[in-house]
C-alpha cells in the first residue's frame, strides 16, 4: 500500500512578509497529509480486523471426526453466520459451476434487482466454497450413515448439556447464590461437579461457580475457549441436520430428569429459606426456573438451543471483535 506523499514545507518567509499564499498552500498540504495518513491508518486497521476474522477458527473440527470435512469447509461460512447453519442460498447454488474461477470482488449477475451486475461478497463466496461439502453431507445424513448419526447424537448431548449449564447459572444468579455466602461446607475450590441433583441448591451453585472460574482461568492462561467452541460446533451440526431434514435426537433423558429434580429442589430451598427469614413467598416470587420447568421437560431442544446460542453470540463477539455479529443469532 503506497503512502500519500507530503511535500516538505518551504523555508519561512521573513517576518512581516505581505505574501500569505505560501502559508495557505502549506496549511493545505499539512491537512492533506493528515487526511491521507488517517485514511491509511483506517485501512490498516480494517486489514488487521479482516485478518483476525479470517484466521479465527470458530468450529472445532477435531471433536466430530466424521463431520470433519464439512466443518473444515464451513469455517468461513460459520464466521459470517455466527456459527449458525442457515442453508445454501439460491445464488450460491446457481454460481456453483463457476466456483473454481470466481474470487471475492468478481462481477456476477445482480440478485438485488437494482443493477445488472454485483460484486461477489465474502458471505456469498463462503457459501459457494462450502456448497460441495454441504451437498455431500446432506445426502449422507439423509441416507442415515451410522457414523454421522453417532456424531449428531453427541452434538445434541453437548448442546443440551451446555444449555442446562446456562439455565442453572441464570437460576443461581437470580436466587442470589452467585456465589453462595457463606461457602457451603465441604465444597472445595476445585469441586466443579454441579450435575448432581441430590446435592443441596447452594452446593450446586458453588460447584457451578467454581466451574465458571475454572473456564475463566483457562481462557486467561491459554487464550482458548474450548467449551464455547465445542458448543458452537455442536449447535452448527444440529442446525445442519435440521436443514438437511434429518430426524433430530430427542432431549437426552438425563438432562430432563436432572432439570426436573433440580427445579423441585429449588422450590424446597426457597420455601425453607423464606420460612427461616420469616417471610411469605408467593408463587409469583418463586424462581423462574421452577415456573418454566414444563418447557424443559419437552422432548424438543429449542429452549436449550436458544440459551446456548445467546452464550455463543457473546463468545463470538469477543473472539472476532466484530460488533456486527451481535445480531447474527
Amino acid at each position: 500500500m503506497a503512502l500519500p506523499l507530503c511535500r516538505a514545507a518551504s523555508a519561512p518567509r521573513a517576518e512581516g512578509s505581505p505574501c500569505r499564499r505560501g502559508s495557505r498552500r502549506h496549511n493545505r498540504q499539512q491537512d492533506s497529509c493528515k487526511s491521507g495518513l488517517s485514511q491509511v491508518t483506517a485501512e490498516l486497521s480494517d486489514l488487521s480486523q479482516d485478518a483476525i476474522f479470517k484466521e479465527a477458527c470458530v468450529l472445532d473440527v477435531g471433536s466430530f471426526v466424521h463431520f470433519a470435512p464439512l466443518l473444515e469447509a464451513c469455517q468461513d461460512y460459520a464466521r459470517h453466520t455466527g456459527c449458525r447453519f442457515l442453508g445454501i442460498s439460491y445464488e450460491a447454488r446457481s454460481l456453483e459451476p463457476l466456483r473454481d474461477v470466481l474470487s471475492e470482488g468478481d462481477l456476477i449477475l445482480s440478485t438485488s434487482g437494482f443493477t445488472n451486475l454485483d460484486r461477489l461478497g465474502p458471505r456469498l463466496l463462503a457459501e459457494l466454497c462450502a456448497a460441495p461439502a454441504v451437498l455431500e453431507f446432506t445426502e449422507r445424513l439423509q441416507r442415515g450413515e451410522k457414523e454421522l448419526l453417532s456424531d449428531l447424537n453427541r452434538a445434541t448431548d453437548i448442546m443440551m448439556g451446555e444449555g442446562v449449564r446456562n439455565s442453572l447459572r441464570v437460576t443461581c444468579q437470580q436466587l442470589g447464590l452467585w456465589p453462595p455466602v457463606p461457602t457451603p461446607a465441604g465444597v472445595e475450590a476445585n469441586d466443579c461437579f454441579y450435575f448432581d441433583a441430590q446435592a443441596d441448591v447452594p452446593v450446586v451453585a458453588q460447584r457451578l461457580y467454581n466451574d465458571e472460574r475454572r473456564r475463566a482461568h483457562v481462557l486467561a492462561s491459554t487464550g482458548l475457549d474450548l467449551e464455547h467452541m465445542l458448543a458452537a460446533t455442536a449447535s452448527f451440526l444440529v442446525d445442519f441436520a435440521y436443514e438437511a431434514g434429518a430426524a433430530l435426537p430427542s432431549m437426552p433423558r438425563k438432562h430432563t430428569a436432572f432439570l426436573t429434580e433440580f427445579a423441585s429442589n429449588v422450590g424446597d430451598w426457597e420455601r425453607a429459606d423464606t420460612l427461616q427469614k420469616g417471610q411469605v413467598c408467593s408463587r409469583s416470587e418463586r424462581a423462574p426456573f421452577e415456573q418454566d420447568t414444563a418447557d424443559w421437560t419437552a422432548t424438543d431442544i429449542a429452549q436449550a438451543a436458544d440459551l446456548v446460542r445467546m452464550d455463543i453470540k457473546k463468545w463470538l463477539d469477543r473472539t472476532l471483535h466484530l460488533p456486527v455479529l451481535s445480531a447474527s443469532l
